[in-house]
């Protein structure tokens, strides 16, 4: 079960992804602003709820819950060195991402593109430890 606002209707195809998690699926009801998934596979639910397994979904929850709260964040420092480390723009992207997650005008379809930045900008820092 999906709750929230412009969620898909029922009968529409879905893809969840959640850090490296992703599943398929098809809206199978829907009743104001809650839909039933029917999975194309099995999932572990516990995985998908465990939000103690990926820092960059950990930073997205906080911020999603504060944007519940009406907190506001402060505006984005930019790094002026033009000679970044993949890991220096891994972290820019991951700053941005939480000071975005924190406006009060994002939405949910906005939090789940931040958190593919999120999973890119990990990336970037995984790269540059080799």
């Amino acid at each position: 079960m999906l709750d929230g606002a412009k969620l898909p209707q029922k009968g529409s195809t879905v893809q969840l992804e959640r850090g490296h998690l992703a599943v398929a699926g098809t809206v199978m009801w829907e009743a104001g602003e809650v839909r039933g998934i029917r999975f194309d596979t099995d999932i572990d639910v516990d995985e998908w709820v465990n939000r103690g397994a990926h820092a960059g979904q950990r930073r997205v929850d906080n911020a999603i819950a504060a944007i519940r709260l009406g907190v506001r964040s402060v505006p984005p420092q930019i790094n002026e060195n033009p000679r970044r480390t993949l890991k220096d723009l891994g972290e820019e992207l991951r700053e941005v991402c939480e000071q975005i997650a924190t406006s009060p005008d994002i939405s949910v379809e906005l939090g789940e593109r931040l958190l593919k930045i999120e999973t890119i900008a990990v990336e970037l820092i995984r790269l540059d430890a080799g």
